[in-house]
């Protein structure tokens, strides 16, 4: 048998070198070269070698498979809570609605006052602007028959048209405000009607009903079931015109 460790070679530059470390080794301070039998490294070795062929094969390890816990969930309960919240939803809803209503109702008034103000001061401007007018075609006359000079023709007709062009400056600014104003409160109107509408025909058909019932029981004259029937039914297409 060899003296010479089988772990124990030279590499091209003379080196010696361990295989079982894969390292520089000294063959005089290791028994590389005698009773390699006793180096620790080779017993070490033969130790690991032993043990592999002595343990049964590994078997791969398998991955657990993790199975996503699906939580289960109570749609009654999610159902209640969903149709809880829309409730509360419209509660709220309830009281914008009752504050926009009425809201839009004092607008709506203060709206109708002021337009009627400001369309009677437009045919206040509108008169003023047809009197100056007027005026002018006077001084016309007047300068043809030499009741005035020119100059002072001049004068008079620049001074009604200074008036003139100021009139018509406010009545176009207030026009358009009326102008712009109408184009805002408009779905206001549309909305606050459409409400009245739709709460006050089923009322007014009801009421209809209850006297045709008294109509019919004897408890009210036909003059007087006549009159209250044609002042309902008036109320009641006025009111389906507008849907």
């Amino acid at each position: 048998m060899s003296s010479v460790c089988p772990g124990l070679y030279r590499d091209n530059k003379g080196n010696f070198i361990c295989n079982f470390r894969k390292t520089l080794v000294d063959p005089v301070a290791y028994p590389c070269l005698g009773n390699y039998f006793d180096c620790p490294i080779f017993i070490e070795y033969q130790a690991k070698k032993r043990l592999e062929r002595e343990a049964p094969p590994s078997k791969p390890v398998e991955e657990e498979k993790r199975v996503p816990k699906v939580s289960r969930i109570d749609y009654t309960t999610n159902i209640v809570q969903s149709l809880t919240g829309l409730e509360e939803d419209l509660k709220k809803l309830n009281v914008y609605w009752s504050a926009y209503e009425k809201a839009a109702q004092q607008v709506l008034k203060k709206w109708m006052y002021l337009r009627d103000n400001a369309l009677k001061e437009l045919t206040r401007i509108e008169g003023l602007i047809g009197g100056y007018l007027s005026e002018i075609r006077e001084i016309g006359v007047k300068l043809k028959l030499e009741l005035i000079d020119k100059e002072t023709a001049e004068n008079l007709v620049k001074h009604l048209e200074s008036k003139i062009e100021d009139l018509r400056n406010k009545h176009r600014e207030i026009s358009s405000k009326l102008e712009n104003i109408q184009k805002l409160i408009e779905p206001h109107e549309k909305r606050i009607m459409m409400y009245y509408i739709k709460v006050n025909i089923p009322k007014l058909k009801e009421e209809l009903q209850k006297l045709e019932e008294l109509y019919k029981s004897g408890k009210i004259s036909k003059e007087y079931y006549d009159k209250i029937r044609k002042i309902i039914e008036y109320h009641i297409k006025s009111l389906e015109k507008h849907i």
